[in-house]
Order: structure tokens, then C-alpha cells, then sequence
């Protein structure tokens, strides 16, 4: 087989590239096993679409180089690239380097579109995609870089080369696809910096660093081989020494091994139990909300335009309806789930004047989840500022055992007038009653009647 001495040397990089990958996409089906693909969190599902089409790149990113010479042992010197009607191996080549580049753009645009999610918001982001001239845009963007980018063979006295086109079409199009991907990754990292503040447990904390350690050195391994070839291309004398082409081609390597081994940290649930929180949530501000939420310590709900656009798992575990049934639930939908003793009451704290007063409100209300049972919650209703459309913020708070515990209990409170005498208590209407009859009365205690050792003594010295 006719083959670049090099490109067989890097078969061993690319294939640990390629099983780290499959292991932390494995590991990202495992987080929320047991979900159906559309339930599981909008983001999640776009990081595993993106770390399945990097695998598929980095896979076939083994043979493509090494294949496609295979065939052209008894070619004249020069250099071919392209579909090659000549040439079988090198046909193929290009074919795998489409396909390969097809999965690349899947995590491209995939990573983007998290990206903005997690910097911009859900909605937002969403509204962006699904505007028309985006997805042109994004289409004619794929289009030029599989179309553009090639793979090309230089037959010299000392054997085969083999390079990404080196042409400035192809150039260009490959570095628009890094300096995109660039973008993204940059966008991430910020917004993740962000995450990792004051109020941040401490237990994410590492896996937020290591998530933005592990997507800085693949953005960094991106742009080192846009920066490789490029000087490849301009200086090709510099890079001529096998020896320090090697050293060069391996450095782009260590990168992309070193951060899928950071993302599969960063990416693993962590192993703490979530701290315990004070029961007063009322006393709680907003930004600690935000860490109960996260962390998915309090359910929560968004409201836009009377419909739930978005909710977290904990609600799904409090109420017994999946996402898919939450999601476009209108307000009229979530009232039929409220007890009809509080829906008055819970009704005008639905009215947009009342949420646009001043800061958070809440109230407390019974709510028959799924299963048809009846629990009690407490509702904490804020509006969130940076839309155009009011959007509403819920926190979900599961109160059933504090208020059952309530139930089981009446408190005495304040003075009790008692015979000194006798030990008999005056009650409302000025009679003096047993103390056992009183506390029955005025409490859910019970008695049962026995005989202290004291006074048995006495009862025996007057049987005596």
C-alpha cells in the first residue's frame, strides 16, 4: 500500500482521539437515562448531537489521510486533489473527507446554537434559529466548506503528501469553519465563567472549570491547525524536515486528546449530594433562587404569553407530567390542576398588573398532580426584565409535609388562668374544667391514666 509515512504514524492519536469521544458520548446518553430524546433538556440534546458529529470527523479523520495515496503508487510528480475519475483511492478520500466534514458542521452549528442558549436564553436563541435568512445562511455557509475543501496529494521524488487543499478558496473556507467554531466555543466560555460565581455551589464549580478547560483547548487545537497550515502552505521549506513536520502534525494532536479527557470530567454528574436549604425560601434571595434552581433543590416554570415555555426536571418529579405535557400547558390549562378552595386567590396573582408591582409574590395553593393527589406548594411568581414579551418566573416549592405537620399539631399559646389550688383551668366562659378535659379541648392531645409512685405511696398508707 502507498501510503505518507507520517499519516501512518498519526493512525494511533487519531484512534485514542476517537474512543475518548465515543466514552464521553456514552457517558452523555447515561446522564438522563431512563428520558425519552425529546425529553431530555434542549441543551443536552444539542451537545450530544455536536459530540456525535465531531466523532463521526474525528473517526473517518483516520482514513482519509492515510487512504488517498493508496492507488496512485505509479503517479507522475505534481499534485492531485478532488473527485479524481483516475485515481479511486483519492476519490474516496474526498468523499470520506465530506462526510467527515457533514459531522463537523453538525457539531458546529449544534455547539453555536448552545452556545447562545446558554448566554441568550432558550427563547431567544430558538427565535434566532428558526428565523429564515439563519438557516439560509447556515446552509449556504455548509455548502461552501464542503464544496471548497478537498483533499490533495503531492507526488514529489521523496514520496506522497497529503494535505487539506492548499488553494486560497479552500484556505479560506476551512478557516471561516474554525473562526465560527472559534466564536462558539468563546461565547461558551464566557457564559460558563459566569456560572462560576459567589453563589455557585461548590461542588459544580470543578466541573463548570473543567467543562471551560476542556472547550478551550479544543478551540485551541482548532486554530492551531487552521495557523499549521496556513504557515504550511506559505513557507512549505520550513515544514519539509520529517522530523519537524511530526512534531508540529503531533502538538495539533496532543490538544485534541487533552480536552475530550477535560469534557468527560466536566460533563460527569457530580457525585455530591445537593445541599440541604432553609425551609424559609422566603427569606431566600433572588440570586440564591437561581442556585436552587440549577441545582433542581425548587421546581420551576416560564411563563410567555399564558403558556409555560420551559420547566426543569424537579417539576416533572413534583407534578408527574412529563416536560413534552408541561410545555405549551396555557394558564387555563394550569388552574385546572388547582384545588377549587385556592384557585380565587391564586387567580389574582395570575393578573400581569399584580406580577408587574414591585418584586416577587407569594402565595400557597393545593395542586392535584397526575397521579390525582393532592399537595400543597409554595408558589414564588417574579417577572423577568430582559424580554420584550413579559415573561414570568415561578418557583415550584413542595410544602405538604410542613403543612401536614401543622395539622397534626394545635399550639397552647399565652397565659392560662389555673386554680392554684385544685389546678383547675378557668375556660372562655369563666367555668374552672379539669386540666386533661381543657387540653383535649384546645389541642389534638390525648390521656391515658395511671399512678405516680408518690402517690401510690400515699393510697397505701391510707389502705393501711
Amino acid at each position: 500500500m502507498y501510503y505518507e509515512q507520517l499519516q501512518f504514524i498519526l493512525v494511533i492519536p487519531k484512534v485514542i482521539e476517537s474512543l475518548l469521544w465515543i466514552f464521553n458520548i456514552i457517558l452523555g446518553f447515561q446522564k438522563f437515562k431512563g428520558y425519552a430524546w425529546k425529553d431530555r433538556p434542549l441543551v443536552e440534546r444539542l451537545y450530544l448531537m455536536g459530540m456525535i458529529g465531531w466523532f463521526v470527523y474525528i473517526t473517518l479523520d483516520i482514513f482519509i489521510f492515510l487512504v488517498a495515496p493508496a492507488s496512485m503508487e505509479f503517479a507522475l510528480v505534481g499534485e492531485y486533489g478532488g473527485y479524481s475519475t483516475i485515481y479511486f483511492s483519492l476519490f474516496l478520500s474526498n468523499f470520506l473527507r465530506d462526510v467527515a466534514f457533514s459531522g463537523a458542521l453538525i457539531m458546529l452549528w449544534a455547539f453555536l446554537y448552545a452556545s447562545l442558549m446558554i448566554w441568550l436564553g432558550e427563547t431567544t436563541a430558538t427565535e434566532l434559529f428558526h428565523k429564515k435568512w439563519v438557516g439560509l445562511l447556515i446552509g449556504i455557509i455548509s455548502l461552501l466548506i464542503i464544496v471548497f475543501d478537498q483533499i490533495t496529494v503531492k507526488i514529489t521524488s521523496d514520496g506522497p503528501h497529503v494535505n487539506a487543499d492548499s488553494s486560497w478558496l479552500g484556505g479560506s473556507v476551512l478557516f471561516l469553519f474554525i473562526l465560527i467554531f472559534v466564536i462558539s466555543v468563546s461565547i461558551l466560555i464566557y457564559s460558563l465563567r459566569h456560572e462560576t460565581n459567589a453563589w455557585t455551589s461548590n461542588h459544580l464549580k470543578p466541573h463548570i472549570r473543567y467543562l471551560i478547560l476542556g472547550l478551550a483547548l479544543m478551540g485551541l487545537g482548532n486554530l492551531y491547525w487552521a495557523i499549521f497550515g496556513g504557515l504550511r502552505s506559505l513557507i512549505p521549506s520550513a515544514f519539509s524536515d520529517f522530523q519537524v513536520s511530526a512534531l508540529f502534525t503531533a502538538l495539533g494532536h496532543v490538544f485534541w486528546i487533552i480536552s475530550p479527557i477535560f469534557l468527560n470530567l466536566g460533563i460527569r454528574q457530580p457525585l455530591e449530594v445537593s445541599p440541604k436549604v432553609d425551609e424559609d425560601y422566603s427569606k431566600i434571595g433572588k440570586r440564591n433562587f437561581q442556585r436552587l434552581i440549577n441545582e433542581e433543590i425548587v421546581g420551576t416554570y416560564l411563563i410567555k404569553e399564558g403558556k409555560i415555555i420551559s420547566t426543569n426536571r424537579l417539576m416533572e418529579h413534583l407534578l408527574g407530567f412529563r416536560k413534552s405535557e408541561l410545555i405549551e400547558w396555557t394558564e387555563e390549562r394550569l388552574k385546572a390542576q388547582i384545588h377549587p378552595d385556592d384557585l380565587p386567590k391564586v387567580i389574582s396573582h395570575f393578573s400581569l398588573e399584580n406580577h408587574l408591582v414591585g418584586s416577587e409574590n407569594f402565595y400557597q395553593f393545593r395542586f392535584l398532580t397526575k397521579a390525582k393527589e393532592v399537595i400543597w406548594v409554595e408558589q414564588i411568581t417574579y417577572p423577568i426584565v430582559n424580554y420584550d414579551i413579559p415573561v414570568f418566573q415561578h418557583i415550584f416549592i413542595d410544602i405538604t409535609k410542613q403543612k401536614t405537620m401543622e395539622a397534626e399539631k394545635k399550639v397552647l399559646q399565652g397565659m392560662l388562668p389555673i386554680c392554684a389550688q385544685c389546678k383547675k383551668i378557668r375556660d372562655d366562659q369563666g367555668y374552672y374544667i379539669q386540666l386533661e378535659h381543657y387540653i383535649k379541648e384546645h389541642s389534638e392531645a390525648n390521656f391515658t391514666h395511671g399512678i405516680c409512685p408518690d402517690c401510690m405511696e400515699e393510697m397505701l398508707k391510707e389502705i393501711e
